[in-house]
């Protein structure tokens, strides 16, 4: 199975992993699947610090150098496919990382990781976390 964590996803991950759902955390947690993250999320994150909308115990890329050791998490760069998919994708979101996040999913056949219900209304095939 291939998986991308959406920002609350990796965010939760790191810093309340029992906030995630049990089905999340097996599929996370087994080796067999690939796990990923957009490098939006990361992107998403410094702004949110930056602007003082969050605060992190430890410096994202930390965080994501934490969770490539652990779980063998897979940085996934923005590419031309990606944005080629956004004007495909319904105006249910307004938000440009979540969308970005879901057209990187659609592009390259990755399940969702999620807890946003907005995000669940896309054609994009989700896990709830």
């Amino acid at each position: 199975m291939r998986i991308l964590l959406d920002t609350q996803a990796l965010l939760w991950l790191d810093r309340e992993p029992d906030r995630l759902s049990a089905a999340a955390r097996v599929v996370i947690a087994d080796p067999g699947n690939i796990v990923a993250v957009s490098v939006a999320s990361v992107w998403e994150i410094r702004i949110k610090v930056a602007i003082g909308r969050l605060e992190l115990d430890k410096d994202i890329s930390e965080i994501v150098r934490e969770q490539q050791a652990v779980n063998l998490l897979e940085i996934l760069p923005i590419e031309l496919r990606h944005a080629d998919m956004l004007p495909r994708l319904p105006p249910i979101h307004k938000d440009p990382f979540d969308r970005i996040i879901v057209a990187t999913a659609m592009a390259d056949g990755y399940t969702l990781a999620t807890a946003d219900r907005t995000i669940l209304q896309y054609p994009v095939e989700t896990l709830s976390i």
